[in-house]
């Protein structure tokens, strides 16, 4: 009977004996390597923080415009009041050129000049401008926007006004007015841009280099590029509502009311890569500052680092003492106005 012998395969002569002791020893370090801490892994947070170091009550929610540290409030009248010291705000101007008939529309201030899109009885339904600074005299005047103004941006120059107006559900269908204000004291309608939905509501623009953005709420987001004379068009074919939009590169993050914040990229915008749901059924404000998204969530402030545009992080809440509106960044410090039982505030968070 033959058994089979065995032994121990003797190591390849041809390998060098100190190559192996070397191997061994390398092998040894690895193992003994130091695994990563809970405080390694707080080191990779980013760091982020806001404080609450002020608020005041205001006449209104509504601020339409900045100029330095002054921030310029219409209600029944116009208040500029500088927040260079936010504890200790100050009114350092008033004026009732709107004929203390409180009146619902959009402002926009452009250094030395304010623009007004007004709807009410008195004065009429109109796009007028303002010297930003007392006694805030009118200058030059445009007549006949129906039912308002509900928004306005500027252009990168200031010399162009972008004005939504128009409601079809008042049989006025929603489109956009281009209004020359090169010269202040003498407006002039360039031209009107229509393929809003002819039966909606478009309510907050959005302007990204010469593309400018509609967000008409059930029907979703339209977009029109301003140097080409089209109209709008549909900019997301899946999406049927958009309160407001905020860009940063080629990502679009887009308030949906009951559904958060939709990520969208400019270069395929025909389906969502990502969402950012809703800590309570009220998206409608997003803004973008330093490569942070501030979230106004009915009563929430949620502020994301989107470092990584696809994927968010959240980074700050905070609970605000009413419904907030539309973040502004002045200075160093985040401006939210907020509303509660006819009551309105400007609530102060200073960055960390």
């Amino acid at each position: 009977m033959h058994y089979k012998s065995s032994h121990r395969r003797s190591p390849d002569p041809s390998i060098p004996n100190w190559i192996i002791l070397l191997s061994l020893i390398l092998l040894t370090f690895s193992c003994l390597k130091k695994q990563p801490t809970d405080s390694d892994l707080d080191s990779n947070k980013i760091d982020f923080s806001l404080k609450k170091i002020a608020d005041f009550s205001v006449s209104s929610a509504n601020i339409f415009g900045k100029k330095l540290t002054h921030l310029f409030i219409m209600s029944d009248h116009i208040n500029e009041i500088d927040i260079s010291d936010p504890s200790n705000p100050q009114i350092v101007g008033e004026s009732n050129v709107l004929e203390n008939n409180r009146c619902y529309g959009a402002s926009a201030v452009n250094g030395y000049n304010i623009f007004v899109s007004l709807s009410c009885t008195n004065p009429p339904d109109s796009i007028f401008s303002l010297q930003s600074y007392q006694p805030y005299e009118r200058a030059g005047q445009i007549g006949n926007i129906p039912e308002g103004g509900y928004d306005m941006v500027l252009s990168d120059s200031g010399t162009r006004l972008y004005v939504v107006s128009g409601n079809g559900f008042f049989d006025n269908p929603p489109k956009v007015s281009i209004v020359n204000v090169s010269s202040p004291s003498q407006l002039n309608l360039v031209r009107e841009i229509s393929g809003l939905p002819h039966d909606g509501f478009c309510g907050k623009l959005y302007k990204q280099d010469n593309i400018l953005f509609a967000n008409c709420w059930d029907d979703g987001v339209y977009q029109v590029n301003l140097l080409t004379g089209d109209n709008f068009k549909k900019f997301i074919p899946s999406l049927d509502e958009s309160v407001d939009i905020a860009i940063f590169d080629t990502t679009a993050f887009v308030a949906n009311r009951t559904e958060g914040v939709q990520i969208v990229s400019l270069n395929n915008p025909t389906q969502t890569i990502n969402q950012i749901w809703a800590n309570r059924n009220s998206t409608e404000y997003v803004n973008i500052f330093d490569n942070f998204l501030y979230v106004i969530n009915g009563s929430l402030l949620d502020v994301y680092s989107i470092t990584n545009p696809a994927t968010p992080e959240q980074v700050f809440e905070s609970e605000l003492p009413g419904t907030g509106r539309n973040p502004l960044k002045i200075g160093n410090d985040i401006v939210v106005p907020v509303s509660s039982n006819n009551s309105y505030k400007i609530v102060v968070f200073e960055k960390q």
